[in-house]
């Protein structure tokens, strides 16, 4: 009986075997892909090649990919030029991966903005079907931005309000030093974002709501012509809700920057339009005498959820709110 068991075992295994050696493997329909979805080239006035990689995968032989390039704010002939009119890939059989080649000029020494230009997967022959990435942006950076020398990274420094002896009057302070990014504003060309323009004393809890997302990040700052002053409006919406923050908080309610009345304890934040102003020093650094802080208008967060980081007035006028370049 054993012996017949091992027979019929070893039988039924070369069954499977055979099963498995018939069955048909399966293989996704052929597509044309670009390799990405968006890309950034910087003008030159010697003129620089992008090339926007185009894939085929799973084609049985060869086959023709067509594609587009389209004006968004750049202009063909004028930033832009593709290296091949015709618009056309042909790939041979094996062949998986060719480019379609754009020469990037730009305008160099004439402030435009960055300007952007789309290719686009039109057809296949072949049966090659286009892919999920069929469009890229291409965007031109600018290199003649009026603030060009203000942007980077910079040190910023501050004091803040630790405590405060109602019976005394006498305000206690914090120094603390971080590092904030100027950044270039789309669409204003004298705007920047300042990424990081109010240090909490718990960064790992509080800052990183400050840094806000790529869409806004940060508080936004009106630039003077000659870059002698920088102006932060407010009161200021920041992108992160406070309900990120806060347990209990409505979903609507956001982190503000907010300028405020007072060097002391029981100062309250301007709720109606002012600013804080930042002026150039001799020493190249930005600094002001104003007062602010970031808060949370929300009775669900103990009242006001708020963080001064700033100057006092006279009582600390040698710690000034300031930051200088890197």
């Amino acid at each position: 009986m054993r012996k017949i068991f091992i027979a019929i075992a070893a039988i039924a295994g070369l069954a499977g075997l055979a099963a498995c050696n018939t069955a048909e493997t399966y293989k996704a329909a052929p597509f044309a892909t670009l390799d990405v979805r968006s890309a950034t080239v910087t003008e030159s006035a010697a003129g620089t090649v992008y090339a926007l990689p185009v894939h085929v995968n799973n084609a049985t032989g060869d086959c023709t990919v067509t594609y587009a390039i389209e004006d968004i704010t750049a202009k063909n002939g004028l930033d832009y030029t593709p290296a091949d009119a015709s618009g056309v890939l042909n790939f041979p059989a094996g062949t998986d991966s060719l480019a379609i080649k754009v020469n990037v000029k730009g305008q160099v020494g004439t402030f435009t903005g960055n300007q952007a230009f789309k290719i686009s997967l039109v057809s296949a022959t072949n049966d090659v079907q286009i892919g999920a990435i069929k469009t890229c942006t291409v965007t031109i950076a600018d290199t003649d931005h009026p603030l060009t020398a203000l942007f980077g990274k910079y040190q910023m420094s501050a004091v803040d309000i630790a405590s405060y002896d109602s019976a005394t009057g006498r305000v206690g302070y914090n120094y603390f030093k971080w590092d904030i990014t100027l950044s270039q504003y789309e669409g204003n060309p004298y705007r920047v974002w300042i990424d990081f323009p109010v240090y909490i004393a718990s960064p790992d809890a509080y800052g990183a709501y400050l840094k806000n997302t790529a869409e806004q990040p940060g508080a936004y700052a009106e630039v003077s012509e000659d870059m002698k002053t920088i102006t932060i409006p407010t009161p200021q919406e920041l992108a992160y809700k406070a309900s990120d923050l806060f347990n209990g908080v409505p979903a609507d309610e956001h982190f503000k920057i907010y300028k405020y009345d007072g060097g002391n304890a029981s100062a309250s934040f301007i709720t109606e339009p002012d600013q804080i102003v930042f002026t150039l020093q001799a020493d190249g650094s930005y600094v002001t005498t104003d007062n602010y802080g970031i808060c949370i208008e929300s009775a669900t967060a103990d009242g006001w959820f708020y963080y001064y980081c700033n100057v006092f007035g006279g009582f600390n006028a040698n710690y000034p709110a300031g930051f200088v370049k890197k």
